[in-house]
């Protein structure tokens, strides 16, 4: 028996599960994720779920939205990516677009070919350069080498002198990823660079937390493919986190609710993640995992994520279209119930728009991070600090900070710069506010949310659009009614559109376009047809059936889903706990290790090379190097599944071998070893199971300390 705690930290809420193997969630609590401070929230769940238990802690485990919403919002840490042998030919622009976005590309000499020879010696002196140039200016280093995966070795040595001259941290793309393809090799080893800084943040936020708890129990993280990692390893490896809470979500939904197969929708603040269950299992992407438009080579649960969550951004298209996201802002409604000084500005904003007056319902405020008189402020622009220093005593209308801006292009520049850095944070109106209005949510201020409404309702009809109606209601309560109806109605049916593209895609392969006019027409006519509506086009009908049942978690899961699957001719279950999946799922998962350690041929068989994690070796025979590539995978695996923190493992090895028929005879082209080790963490070595009984205890009703959450 072992108790241990799941963590969950999201894009909204930070939530926590005190959980026994046997007897399951024995308390959850939920937090608001303090994203200026996330030990605030972090502490805040743990402490309320820790109430009451005096019994150890076998270990803490987190899963995470934060690398997924980082890749969605296109931000991270400023890095220098090195790439070592790359010919200009082996990334095309499109993925140097997703990959590199702003930050410097430094490209050396070195690299090695196909076969895991040196194509040219390695570039020291310009190693030397960079490290000088750009170790004052950016967080980390990505370092990819061409071929790097049949020869590790350049990249190996650059991380060294790298290390060694700027102390930062260095990301290498053959720990990353073993698969042929230099430019998604880069942009996998950039973005791990880029989150670095963001997971250490959150790594240090969890240990002080535990620390004032006086919990010396071992920490674990949720990989993208819904295992588990020791958290130092986690952090050298901080792109395998992408996707972490949506797959802790599946494991923790399967958890909950057992089924066969299923549809999994994780709906958060930022993204909706929408996996599938076959015959028990969870389906895993052969590609790696795709975040939007954005394809890294993490092996991961095929996950397909949307930015369309409940504080997505609600716009108004010129078309008279509502559109979400994607970016996240904070709800009108969150920002009042935090500051009710925020009145005034919501208020303010309504009346500007009622008269006629130019307003865009978009609200700035400061980050609590990045105070005007910190160490940021050095690296701002005049302009960009008087943005920050004008919107530190609260919310601000973007309008009306812009009128009063010497220039108006500049400073639409800074503040979207600033928001980008975190610096300046957006609020407005959102699906959550909808949802407050429609007394579907109670979480926060329904006032806020019904001025952030009025504001909408007034913009719409300035613009001369009838979204909402022909402009004519009169009261506030009315207008704002009427515009969360509407944004509800299209959020179902961004949520429908969602899970046809989710299911599109798994089936065939093929990425429907969500926004596509064919997509928008074919599912908003079967919303109609499902709610009983004439269509738009009396000549069609549409009806669309998920052919498995939809189990929706996350916070605002209960909000749409039950009309999600009316619209898709299914059902939606919300399991007990449902709002607590993710954290669930960070605490049943297992350690796993995978290792590859391949044998090719040279000079046409007189020799064979065995392409090992730390470089490669020549042998004479097969034999000899086919026991070599088995020696290594098992030791290696082993290795890697004790730095990830398991305790116990079984280890499987599998041989995948490709030859062909050459005169008569066989001819090896690859012989393959793979190397697998899974089991579960390492439990902290003071736990037993009559302490764990003891603290149980205090649990149970009619305890002097027995609370509910």
């Amino acid at each position: 028996m072992s108790v241990c705690i799941g963590v969950d930290t999201g894009g909204t809420y930070t939530d926590a599960v005190l959980f026994d193997r046997d007897r399951g969630v024995l308390r959850s609590a939920k937090a608001l994720t303090t994203r200026h401070n996330l030990a605030l929230g972090i502490g805040e769940a743990i402490a309320t779920v820790l109430r009451g238990y005096r019994g150890p802690v076998a270990f803490v485990s987190v899963s995470t939205t934060l690398a997924t919403n980082a890749l969605a919002e296109q931000s991270g840490a400023p890095i220098c990516i090195v790439l070592l042998g790359y010919p200009e030919h082996a990334i095309d622009q499109h993925i140097a677009e997703q990959a590199f976005g702003d930050d410097p590309v430094v490209r050396l000499a070195g690299g090695h070919t196909v076969e895991g020879d040196q194509q040219q010696p390695l570039d020291l002196a310009g190693l030397q350069r960079v490290a000088r140039d750009y170790a004052a200016r950016v967080s980390a280093f990505a370092v990819s080498g061409y071929f790097s995966v049949r020869n590790p070795l350049h990249e190996i040595t650059a991380r060294r002198t790298l290390l060694e001259l700027t102390g930062l941290p260095v990301s290498c793309g053959h720990e990353l990823s073993l698969r042929l393809h230099a430019g998604r090799r880069a942009l996998t080893t950039a973005w791990n660079a880029r989150l670095i800084p963001l997971l250490t943040g959150l790594v240090a936020a969890v240990r002080r937390v535990m620390a004032e708890r006086d919990l010396r129990c071992p920490l674990m993280m949720v990989k993208g493919d819904g295992s588990l990692v020791n958290a130092e390893t986690a952090q050298q490896h901080a792109v395998q986190t992408i996707l972490s809470g949506p797959a802790a979500s599946v494991v923790g939904a399967q958890f909950l609710h057992r089924f066969h197969d299923a549809c999994v929708v994780d709906i958060g603040g930022t993204t909706t993640d929408i996996a599938f269950i076959r015959d028990g299992r969870p389906v895993v992407s052969p590609d790696g995992a795709r975040v939007g438009g954005l394809r890294t080579m993490v092996p991961a649960v095929q996950m397909h994520t949307f930015a369309l969550g409940g504080d997505s951004a609600v716009r108004l298209s010129d078309d008279g279209r509502i559109r979400f996201g994607p970016d996240r802002i904070i709800p009108a409604s969150l920002a009042l119930h935090a500051d009710p000084a925020a009145r005034r500005e919501l208020e303010e904003d309504a009346v500007a728009a009622g008269n006629g007056e130019r307003a865009n319902g978009v609200f700035l405020m400061a980050s609590p991070s990045h105070a005007a008189g910190g160490a940021v402020a050095a690296t701002l622009s005049p302009s960009q600090l008087s943005i920050v220093e004008a919107v530190q005593g609260g919310l601000v209308s973007r309008t009306r900070l812009l009128s009063e801006s010497r220039s108006q292009y500049r400073a639409v520049r800074d503040i979207r710069r600033l928001m980008r850095r975190g610096a300046v944070l957006a609020a407005g109106f959102t699906p959550s506010d909808a949802a407050h209005i429609l007394e579907r949510q109670q979480s926060w201020s329904r006032e806020a949310a019904v001025l952030a409404a009025v504001g909408i309702y007034h913009q719409s009809t300035a613009r001369g659009l009838s979204v909402f109606g022909d402009g004519g209601l009169p009261e506030a309560e009315c207008q704002a009614r009427a515009v969360a109806a509407q944004v509800y109605a299209a959020f179902v049916a961004a949520s429908a559109r969602s899970i046809v593209a989710a299911a599109i895609c798994d089936t065939t392969g093929t990425v429907l376009d969500t926004h596509s006019p064919l997509s928008r027409a074919l599912v908003d006519n079967a919303v109609q047809h499902a709610s009983g509506r004439s269509a738009a086009n009396p000549l069609l009908a549409a009806a669309l059936r998920l052919m498995c049942p939809i189990v929706a978690v996350g916070a605002p899961a209960a909000c749409y889903y039950g009309d999600v699957a009316t619209v898709l001719q299914t059902t939606s279950v919300v399991p007990e706990h449902s709002e607590v999946a993710n954290a669930v799922g960070a605490v049943v998962g297992e350690v796993r290790a995978e290792v590859e350690v391949r044998v090719t041929p040279l000079n046409g068989g007189e020799t064979f090379r065995v392409h090992m994690p730390e470089g490669t070796i020549d042998l004479e025979s097969l034999e000899r190097a086919e026991a070599v590539a088995m020696q290594r995978a098992d030791a290696a695996v082993r290795d890697r599944a004790r730095a990830a923190g398991a305790s116990e493992y079984e280890v499987s090895l599998q041989q995948r071998k490709t030859s062909t028929t050459v005169n008569d005879g066989e001819m090896l082209i690859e012989l393959v070893v793979l190397a697998s080790a899974i089991g579960r963490p390492q439990l902290w070595s003071a736990s037993c199971a009559d302490c764990v009984a003891d603290g149980l205890d205090m649990l149970r009703p009619g305890s002097a300390t027995s609370t509910d959450n």
